[in-house]
């Protein structure tokens, strides 16, 4: 498929759409929403890769979404969140979740909510370990999540989560057990034993939202301070290609970590470490980690254009490294990207450039070079 075409077709997507839908009924109500994420990605082949041709431009589902969500008899909540995923045939580095086809239930749980400030919920949702991780991506600003937050733990499992608050959201505290085994069959044993994982988040000037970006332009500081830890231990993958990610290492693992994200007038900034210490059953100890930094801006008010439409300019930057047994693999990435949002995240075009640095001065894999993808999306809710 050639380049041009493939953008024009991109283009004749675009289009808004935003819409409310709540049903209403004497013993409770429920919410639906929608979205859609169209793709396009280029990849840059070294002069001597072998891959067909076919594979350098690729238009692709990425993701298309459907959840219910609501509260029956006052006290009790529940979500189901369907969703069919694509695959652009590109995205070989390990741990991703999302590059595989199929059609699968994310969240599906039943919770008890006796106030706003104590849930208890059964089922299968996200497990509370790093900020990036428990933000939908359809409100993130850029189009993937990185290596780092893809790496240590299932990013959804079936399990028992309680998650407490105060009234004014300053303060909220996650601590859940799961059965280890998650919904990512992929990159995930299915014999997997329980993971505990838990987070704490302090908001100390209000709540900062759950999404990436300053679009409202937030005429105060905005800061949310994070921290994590997960413990699990791990059988042996039951199919040998999956052996050598992390989440299929057996044996014991311990993960910690820490974010902070500041949102102020335009401005928004996060910053995010994750670390892991591995016990496997055969071998020596290792411990695997990374950080990741990102900003960004929304710009408003531009000649000619409504009040509501955004462009934002972002940066962001993120190194991973699966183990320091080897002296050097670490994964570094540099991302540069612009969205267009003429209505928020209901609607908005993504453009983000991954320039992928190599893993040392003595490596030169050429499917690790420079990457654009291009995405439209809409938000339906």
């Amino acid at each position: 498929m050639k380049t041009w075409p493939s953008l024009l077709f991109l283009l004749l997507l675009i289009h808004s759409a935003q819409a409310q839908f709540t049903l209403a009924y004497p013993k409770g109500r429920m919410e639906l929403e929608g979205w859609l994420r169209v793709a396009w990605n280029h990849r840059f082949y070294a002069d001597d890769d072998t891959d067909s041709d076919y594979a350098h431009n690729r238009i692709y589902v990425q993701r298309a979404s459907l959840k219910a969500s609501g509260i029956m008899y006052t006290r009790f909540e529940y979500e189901m969140n369907l969703e069919l995923r694509g695959y652009n045939g590109l995205e070989r580095e390990t741990g991703h979740e999302d590059d595989h086809t199929g059609f699968s239930a994310r969240d599906l749980y039943i919770g008890w909510r006796p106030d706003n400030r104590l849930s208890i919920r059964l089922g299968q949702m996200k497990v509370p370990f790093s900020r990036k991780r428990m933000l939908p991506l359809y409100l993130q600003s850029t189009i993937s999540r990185p290596d780092l937050a893809d790496g240590f733990v299932p990013g959804r499992d079936r399990g028992l989560l309680l998650r407490a608050r105060d009234a004014r959201r300053r303060f909220t505290a996650y601590a859940g057990v799961f059965t280890g085994n998650g919904d990512n069959r992929k990159y995930n044993d299915r014999k997997g034993r329980y993971l505990l994982a838990g987070r704490v988040e302090i908001q100390p000037f209000g709540f900062i939202g759950k999404d990436e970006g300053d679009l409202d332009h937030s005429p105060r500081p905005l800061l949310l301070m994070g921290a994590n830890v997960a413990q699990s231990h791990d059988d042996r993958a039951t199919e040998e290609e999956q052996a050598e990610y992390l989440r299929t290492i057996p044996g014991r693992k311990r993960a910690y970590g820490g974010d902070i994200s500041l949102k102020l007038r335009g401005l928004f900034v996060t910053a995010e470490f994750d670390h892991a210490r591995f016990d496997p059953e055969e071998g020596a100890d290792f411990v695997a980690g990374g950080w990741l930094t990102q900003i960004s801006y929304a710009i408003k008010g531009l000649p000619g254009m409504p009040e509501e439409f955004v462009v934002e300019p972002l940066l962001a930057y993120d190194e991973f490294n699966p183990s320091n047994k080897v002296e050097d693999v670490t994964q570094r990435t540099l991302t540069s990207g612009i969205n267009f949002l003429p209505e928020g995240h209901g609607m908005k075009v993504m453009l983000n450039w991954y320039h992928r640095l190599p893993l040392s001065s003595a490596h030169d894999e050429g499917w690790k070079e420079d990457e654009v993808r291009l995405l439209v999306q809409l938000w339906i809710q």
